[in-house]
């Protein structure tokens, strides 16, 4: 390091690598080191500049190094299991519940979407619709809290089923959403 200051963001960058089993090259640290983020502002300007290039190597390199790639996640998994054993058993129960869900999900979407499509009439104004959309998620992106396009007549209700039209949409938040479910506000 032949005493030279480096900022914070350097070192950071080279004990993210370390930690993560990516051993830095000598010279490639010793240029890191020499040139701080200056380096690294050069490499995402290239990135930026020429993505394609390095979404291709990027594909070449896990096609070339697939075994290794493949021997390293079996022994993180291995280690994760021995030092976390509540947390592994919850996250397989995760991901096989998740497994066994992707069925129901799916056939639950294709009869909510089928709702939806019978539901449409060519008369509404499809583009006072998108608004609706477009306003809840500029909502979400300035207060930081989900909103969710809500029918104020259900499409499947049990009473009533309401059409998928303009004057039936309102925005809400996503907890308000979610504890309507499918009722009818009278």
């Amino acid at each position: 390091m032949n005493g030279e200051p480096y900022d914070c963001f350097t070192q950071a960058w080279i004990d993210a690598a370390e930690t993560h089993g990516g051993k830095l090259k000598r010279r490639q640290r010793a240029k890191y080191l020499r040139h701080g983020s200056k380096y690294r502002k050069k490499q995402l300007f290239d990135r930026a500049s020429d993505p394609e290039k390095f979404v291709k190597r990027a594909a070449e390199q896990r096609v070339r190094h697939a075994d290794r790639i493949a021997r390293e996640k079996i022994a993180w998994e291995r280690k994760f299991k021995e030092e976390h054993p509540e947390k592994h058993k919850a996250r397989r129960k995760a991901i096989e519940a998740k497994r066994t869900k992707a069925g129901k999900n799916a056939a639950r979407s294709a009869r909510r979407n089928a709702a939806k499509k019978q539901r449409s009439v060519t008369w509404a104004d499809k583009e006072h619709m998108n608004l609706f959309y477009e306003v809840a998620a500029v909502l979400w992106e300035v207060t930081g809290e989900e909103h969710h396009i809500d029918h104020i007549d259900p499409l499947r209700g049990e009473n009533i089923s309401g059409l998928h039209v303009p004057e039936n949409l309102q925005i809400l938040t996503a907890h308000d959403n979610r504890v309507k479910i499918n009722k009818w506000a009278a």
